[in-house]
């Protein structure tokens, strides 16, 4: 479900127990629109 303001994707890569966090932008279709006047 992405209709919240938090989506959690679990990749699995091996069974050591290390993991890591990792911080995205938004990409709605907002910020899309408003920043696509900047591409070529």
């Amino acid at each position: 479900d992405l209709s919240g303001p938090y989506v959690t994707i679990e990749i699995a890569v091996s069974d050591e127990g290390h993991g890591a966090t990792i911080y995205t932008t938004d990409l709605s279709h907002g910020y899309v629109e408003e920043n696509s006047a900047y591409s070529s």
